[in-house]
């Protein structure tokens, strides 16, 4: 496999397809930040963040165009909603949770082992994080994929795309703008169908 050509893991019911090298990776930075809790430096910064996303020629045009549109309501918004809604939307539960091994995991102690073992990959890199962040925070992987070379994006966005369709479907079925994020991110890999398989279920379950 080399970095011209890497490919996602792919479920039964989807054709492989390559996944093209990514030219500069500012705009994972960019998701990360629309994942955080909205403060007015994020409200102040979304005009730098849509020239970013313009820019971007990996994401399809309605995507972009998508969080673009974000974008600007971000920076319209009444801060004080804009606050609310987020605790609402990511603070009260699980189903919403941006701690990608609790997905998976839950609070068990394989949990925390998955957790040790991506800050050894933090580590590694020469990536430190703040003393009050947690390794599997999505904003926080997103910065660290941020400094990986196309193979390990390829690999990690491979290796979470299950979390990241059912994350986008959750978030979907509450009408946040939010799920653009992850659905970007499956979109990097060409593995937005993968978000179909989850919306039924999510759906009937009430997200």
């Amino acid at each position: 496999m080399t970095e011209a050509a890497i490919q996602a893991p792919v479920s039964s019911t989807q054709v492989e397809q390559p996944f093209e090298p990514l030219q500069g990776m500012r705009s994972l930075r960019v998701l990360a930040r629309l994942l955080d809790y909205p403060t007015q430096e994020l409200q102040d910064a979304c005009g730098e963040l849509i020239e970013i996303l313009n820019a971007e020629r990996r994401l399809g045009a309605a995507l972009k165009a998508s969080l673009m549109a974000w974008c600007q309501r971000l920076h319209e918004g009444e801060l004080l909603e804009l606050q609310a809604e987020y605790v609402a939307m990511f603070d009260k539960g699980r189903a919403t949770s941006l701690l990608l091994f609790e997905h998976v995991h839950g609070e068990s102690r394989d949990r925390g082992q998955a957790m040790v073992d991506l800050m050894a990959e933090y580590s590694a890199a020469g990536f430190e994080l703040d003393a009050r962040e947690l390794p599997d925070h999505l904003p926080v992987f997103l910065e660290y994929l941020s400094m990986c070379d196309e193979a390990e994006i390829g690999r990690w966005l491979g290796e979470i795309r299950h979390i990241l369709a059912l994350l986008t479907a959750r978030l979907e079925e509450r009408g946040a703008d939010h799920a653009l994020v992850p659905l970007s991110l499956l979109a990097l890999i060409g593995a937005e169908g993968d978000v179909e398989e989850h919306r039924p279920q999510v759906k009937k379950r009430g997200a």
